[in-house]
Order: C-alpha cells, then structure tokens, then sequence
C-alpha cells in the first residue's frame, strides 16, 4: 500500500525571478564542506521562455548556467557563471539548461540540455567537468 505523499512549499531567497534575469531549471543541492551548492539556469527577463522569439532563443550564449550557494538551504547567495560560453556553431551555443551536477573522485561532473539553431526539437545533452563546484564548467 502506498501512501499519500504530501507536500509543503516553502519560499527560498535569493533566487527569485526579477524584473532583470529568470532564475529556474535548479539542478540536485549538494552539501559540500557546509555549505549548500545549487546550479541553475539564468537568462536575461524579457518575455517568458516560450515566447521568447526564436531570434532572440538563438543568440549564442543567451541563456547560463549559474552557481548559488547556502548556509541553511533557505539563504542564497549568487556567485558566478560556471559553465564556460559555448564556441560559434558548436551544437551547444544556446539554450543551455537544466544542468544535473555529481562528484566523482574530487572532480565535478555537469550535465545539462542544449542545442544549435532554431529548432526547439533538437535538443541534446552536454558534459562538463570542474575542478570545484563553482566552476569553471569546461565541455
């Protein structure tokens, strides 16, 4: 027998939509030497994602991978892009999200979603590796 899962939503500061970036996509939270790390997608708000124009979608580099770390879980401070830009007419160029983070003996592996050009359907994934949480992310 199952049971019924029940859930309770909490606010957290710190990475909040404002009127200038989109804050979402959050990957996995890891505590690493007492801290919280959090990665997550970060673009410039100018329209929501889907109505975006495909112009603008496209632009290399648009959207980001940024890191936030925590003392508590609910507290988060911003700190850097952590996944390096993407070369011209490389398949990752835009759109780059959703990154998912694991360690593995010292070092840092980042998956995420991107793609090259127009098309929302052609989507893949990408690795990314670190010496530390907060990156540089190298692909």
């Amino acid at each position: 027998e199952l049971a019924t899962a029940k859930f309770k939503f909490s606010e957290v500061k710190g990475l909040e939509t404002t009127a200038k970036v989109v804050r979402h996509d959050n990957s996995n939270i890891m505590k690493i030497d007492g801290k919280y790390h959090v990665w997550y997608t970060r673009y410039p708000n100018q329209k929501l994602w889907s109505d975006v124009e495909p112009r603008i979608q496209t632009v290399p580099n648009y959207s980001k991978v940024w890191h936030a770390v925590s003392k508590d879980g609910w507290n988060w401070t911003e700190t850097v892009d952590v996944l390096e830009d993407s070369p011209p007419d490389s398949w990752h160029q835009c759109c780059k999200h959703a990154p998912y983070v694991i360690r593995v003996e010292g070092k840092y592996y980042m998956f995420f979603t991107a793609r090259c050009g127009p098309s929302t359907w052609n989507k893949r994934i990408g690795l990314a590796i670190a010496d530390n949480p907060q990156g540089p992310f190298k692909n």
